[in-house]
């Protein structure tokens, strides 16, 4: 008898939680691209467009038989941008890609290597137009900044309205400038001094577990 409502609870439960899934079917009016080459790997994507274009990252040098440089835009039915792809031009290191609230894009590698996008080279980021251009005006100067024991890199980054970014990783520094993991962007790709923060271990005698100066509020 005991078995028996073991068995009828188990069956209660089942019935409770283990509800039907609906079916997931590939989008019928997105084809993706048949082929990326040398080698196939897309390593980021960016926001989706209005439009319903994204730009994609990756270490690929042709999209359906047509030439790019590891930075490619699809449009809502998977077809590559020719127009931006020959802006873009020849790119390398480009890790990553963000969507900014202007329109601009962030392309970048994690690591402070120099980055090439849109005819212009940068250490670890270029800020691209709409159309694939590089916008000359960003420039980060150094970068991030790396100890004796450890390679700075970054994590990630937001880009605000106001066309500052948040830029979060492991470093002690950027371009010159001390701050430790987390710093702000001006619209030209300086540090923003209003926002440098210094984190530190705190103390065993310390009520707070880290120590945070200066502070800005952002």
């Amino acid at each position: 008898m005991h078995s028996l409502r073991l068995c009828a609870l188990g069956l209660l439960l089942a019935s409770l939680f283990c509800q039907p899934v609906a079916a997931q079917a590939p989008d019928p009016t997105f084809t993706p691209p048949s082929s990326l080459y040398a080698p196939a790997a897309v390593f980021s994507m960016g926001a989706q467009q209005a439009d319903g274009k994204r730009v994609i990252t990756g270490s690929f040098s042709r999209v359906n038989n047509t030439s790019v440089g590891g930075v490619a835009r699809l449009d809502a039915g998977g077809a590559l941008d020719l127009a931006f792809a020959q802006n873009v031009g020849v790119s390398s290191n480009t890790a990553f890609v963000k969507s900014l609230p202007n329109g601009q894009y962030l392309v970048g590698n994690s690591f402070n290597t120099l980055v090439t996008a849109g005819g212009l080279t940068r250490n670890g980021l270029v800020r691209l137009n709409a159309n694939g251009t590089a916008d000359a005006s960003f420039d980060v100067g150094a970068g991030v900044g790396s100890t004796s024991n450890e390679m700075g890199r970054v994590a990630t980054f937001i880009g605000q309205p106001d066309g500052k970014v948040l830029v979060g990783g492991v470093f002690p520094s950027f371009n010159g400038q001390l701050t430790s993991g987390l710093v702000r962007l001006n619209a030209n790709g300086t540090p923003d001094a209003a926002l440098l923060l210094t984190l530190a271990r705190a103390s065993p005698e310390a009520s707070s577990p880290l120590r945070c100066s200066p502070m800005a509020r952002y």
